[in-house]
């Protein structure tokens, strides 16, 4: 994995990246330990009823530091927009309703993927990582 650059996120000028898996962990009593499960259909209401509207399926960058986002809900999609900045390692999506999603961890994978974590409102919802890849 190598570091994730600015310039990956909107090569020429803008670039679509897809959710392609999200790996949650939660503490198993009757297996008496974590279990990692791996969500790949984000239409599903495994993942609509619990992370729908609030992890972004698709995110587009722009080089001018906007973004626009997608998210599956129960009730249909729901967009989003706003600006993005990244320190480090740290994506940061800024929307414009004032709400703020983190992504900590961001690295690349290969040219075309990042996995990263995610937090919201100081939380990671049991979320392991986000694996994205460019359409």
């Amino acid at each position: 994995m190598a570091e994730l650059r600015s310039t990956h996120l909107h090569e020429n000028g803008k670039k679509v990246w897809r959710l392609q898996a999200l790996s949650t962990e939660v503490y198993d009593v009757d297996k008496g330990g974590m279990v990692t499960t791996d969500l790949v259909d984000f239409n599903d209401s495994n993942f609509t009823s619990r992370f729908g509207g609030y992890v972004p399926v698709q995110i587009t960058f722009y080089d001018s530091r906007n973004f626009e986002v997608l998210y599956h809900t129960a009730d249909g999609p729901i967009e989003g927009n706003g600006r993005w900045t990244k320190n480090a390692d740290h994506i940061i999506l800024q929307q414009n309703t004032g709400d703020e999603i983190e992504l900590p961890k961001a690295v690349l994978a290969a040219k075309d993927q990042f996995h990263s974590e995610y937090a919201y409102l100081g939380g990671n919802m049991d979320i392991k990582q986000l694996k994205y890849r460019a359409i």
